[in-house]
């Protein structure tokens, strides 16, 4: 194709055969229901229009198993954006 290069680049989407994961089981029980703990650790990432952020340390955190969308979080259905046309 006109404009446009050809190549090869390896990706890597998880960890390789030697790699080894360990995972807290009993964080993971103590998660409020419907949650699932993350770990914690440094967090950096570029927004195209702001630069570079971070690093920030992050502690260990829960999180929602599934999505939440706005109709779902009592208060947010009177707004506007989710009003019909």
């Amino acid at each position: 194709m006109e404009g446009f290069t050809s190549g090869k680049r390896s990706v890597r989407d998880g960890p390789g055969p030697s790699a080894s994961m360990t995972f807290d089981l009993d964080r993971a029980s103590q998660a409020p229901s419907g949650m699932v703990p993350v770990d914690g650790g440094v967090f950096t990432d570029y927004v195209g229009w702001l630069g570079w952020l971070g690093p920030f340390d992050l502690p260990p955190f829960f999180i929602d198993r599934f999505e939440v969308t706005n109709r779902q979080v009592p208060g947010v259905r009177g707004h506007r954006w989710l009003r019909p046309a």
